[in-house]
C-alpha cells in the first residue's frame, strides 16, 4: 500500500493525532550525522527551531557517546512547545491570531491573568459559583477583586439582566466557568458576552471542564480562555499546569484599561496596547507579571501535555461516553436521590449543554445520596476502583465527598452557595471499562444505603 494511499485511508481523528509529526530531533540527527536512532526523548512539534547551538549540542553528543542525550536548549523549547500545540492543532482550532501563555498550575494562570488587568478595588463579577465560592480565593488568586454574586440559586441558571444589576465603574472583567464545578451547570455565554462587551468589558471563561475539545469559547463572544491543564488536557494526573489563551479581539484601548495603554515603568514607558495590539494582554502578562511571579512551567511538563494532548480527542469521546452511562444509572438507583449532568429531558441546562457542548457535557458532575452525610462518607470508604481524590479529568474514575473534605471549613451556606450539600458526591468518570465502574459505584452505594 503506497503512503498517499494510506493517507487517504487515514481517520480524521488519526491525523488530527498523529498529523504527520515527528521528533525535531530526528531531524537535527538526519542533519548532523544521518543517524535516525540517536535521540528518542522528545516527541514534539516538527517547526519547533533548530538554531545552530543545538545543532552543536547534538554533534557533541555524537562525538562524547552519549547517546540519548536531549541536546542543551531543547529542553527550553519545550517551553514554548506547548503553547505551539495550542494554537496550531486542529484539535483546538484556535483562532488564528489568540496568543497562548502556559504557567506552572491553575492558580498561577489565575493569578496571571487577573493581575495583567486590575487595579485596587476593581471588581470582578462572577457569573458561576466559583469553585470554593467565598471572596476570600477570588482575592487571593487576582489580588484586587470584589466578589459579586449574580447567580440566582433555585435552578442555578445566570440571567444576563443580573450581570447588568452588578456593573459598576469600577467592574473590569466577567468571569465564568463553561461547566460549574462542582455543579455541573452551563454558562450561557453568548448573550453574557454581548451584555459585557456593550459595556467595554471582557468575558473570561475557565473552560477546564470542558477542554478544548468539547467546547470552544471565542466562537461565543469570550475574549480570554483559562485552563486547569492539570486537568483533562494533560489527562493523567501527573502534571500541574495552566494555560491563558487570548482572543486578539478585544480593544483594549476603550478608555477602561489604562493597565493596558499607560506606559509600563518597568520597560521604558512602553505601551503594550500601542505597540502589540492583539497580543497585548499576554504580552504583558508575560513580560510583567510571568516575569516576576516565576511561575513559569517546567520543560519536562511542557513535555507530558504535549503527550496529553495527542489523544485529547479520544479520550474526551470515551469520558464523555462513560459519564452518559454513569449517570443514566445513578439517576435509577435507589440510594441516589438526585443527578446533576444536564442530558436529561427534565435537566435545567440540557438546551444549554446541547448548544455548548453538543459533543457531551463533560465527565464530571455531581449526585446526591438518599442518606445523607454519613452515607457520603461511607460510600468513599467503600469504593475500591474509583479512588478518593480532589483531582478531576484524570484517565482514572475519582470521586470525592466534598462536605467532609475539600469543603468541611466552610459553614453550611457557604457549602450551600458553592453548591455543595452534605449528600453531594463528586464524580468524575474515567476511561475505565464501563461495566467495571458501574459495578464498584453499585458496591458503594449498597454500601453507603445501609447506614
Amino acid at each position: 500500500m503506497s503512503q498517499s494511499t494510506l493517507r487517504q485511508r487515514l481517520a480524521e481523528r488519526t491525523l488530527r493525532i498523529r498529523g504527520g509529526h515527528e521528533s525535531p530531533y530526528f531531524q537535527i540527527m538526519r542533519k548532523v550525522e544521518g543517524r535516525d536512532d540517536i535521540i528518542r526523548l522528545v516527541r514534539g512539534e516538527p517547526d519547533i527551531p533548530t538554531p545552530p547551538h543545538i545543532i552543536e549540542a547534538a554533534k557533541r553528543c555524537l562525538d562524547t557517546g552519549h547517546v540519548g542525550y536531549t541536546p542543551p536548549g531543547g529542553m527550553i523549547e519545550l517551553r514554548e512547545a506547548i503553547a505551539r500545540k495550542f494554537k496550531e492543532d486542529n484539535n483546538l482550532d484556535y483562532d488564528a491570531d489568540s496568543e497562548i501563555l502556559v504557567t506552572a498550575g491553575a492558580q498561577e494562570s489565575m493569578a496571571v491573568s487577573l493581575q495583567t488587568l486590575l487595579d485596587p478595588g476593581d471588581e470582578v463579577l462572577l457569573a458561576t459559583p466559583h469553585y470554593m465560592a467565598y471572596p476570600a480565593n477570588i482575592i487571593m488568586a487576582g489580588g484586587h477583586i470584589v466578589y459579586v454574586d449574580t447567580v440566582e440559586e433555585e435552578n442555578f441558571e445566570l440571567k444576563p439582566e443580573a450581570i447588568e444589576a452588578a456593573i459598576t465603574d469600577r467592574t473590569k472583567l466577567v468571569y465564568g466557568e463553561t461547566i460549574g464545578n462542582p455543579r455541573g451547570e452551563l454558562l450561557d455565554m453568548e448573550p453574557i458576552a454581548d451584555l459585557a462587551h456593550s459595556h467595554g468589558i471582557p468575558l473570561m471563561i475557565d473552560n477546564t471542564f470542558a477542554s478544548p475539545w468539547l467546547c470552544r469559547p471565542f466562537e461565543w463572544g469570550a475574549d480570554i480562555v483559562v485552563h486547569s491543564a492539570t486537568k483533562f488536557i494533560g489527562g493523567h494526573g501527573v502534571v500541574i499546569a495552566g494555560v491563558i489563551v487570548e482572543s486578539g479581539r478585544f480593544r483594549w484601548d476603550n478608555g477602561n484599561f489604562g493597565v493596558m495603554t499607560a506606559p509600563s515603568p518597568a520597560y521604558h514607558g512602553l505601551r503594550f496596547w500601542e505597540n502589540f495590539r492583539e497580543y497585548a494582554y499576554l504580552t504583558k502578562a508575560r513580560a510583567e507579571l510571568l516575569r516576576d511571579v516565576g511561575a513559569a512551567i517546567s520543560p519536562f511538563n511542557s513535555f507530558l501535555l504535549l503527550m496529553g494532548l495527542e489523544t485529547l480527542p479520544i479520550r474526551m469521546e470515551r469520558h464523555v461516553e462513560n459519564a452518559h452511562q454513569v449517570a443514566v444509572f445513578l439517576r435509577d438507583h435507589p440510594a441516589v436521590s438526585w443527578v446533576s449532568y444536564p442530558i436529561f429531558s427534565d435537566s435545567p441546562g440540557k438546551a444549554l449543554a446541547e448548544k455548548y457542548t453538543p459533543a457531551g457535557p463533560g465527565a464530571v458532575f455531581t449526585f446526591g445520596l438518599a442518606r445523607g452525610f454519613a452515607a457520603g462518607v461511607r460510600f468513599i470508604e467503600s469504593v475500591r476502583l474509583a479512588s478518593h481524590l480532589a483531582n478531576v479529568g484524570d484517565t482514572k474514575t475519582l470521586v470525592i465527598h466534598p462536605a467532609s473534605t475539600t469543603h468541611q471549613q466552610l459553614s453550611p451556606q457557604a457549602r450551600a452557595a458553592a453548591g455543595v450539600g452534605d449528600d453531594t458526591i463528586r464524580i468524575s468518570v474515567g476511561l475505565e471499562d464501563i461495566e467495571d465502574i458501574l459495578a464498584d459505584l453499585d458496591g458503594a452505594l449498597s454500601e453507603a444505603n445501609r447506614v
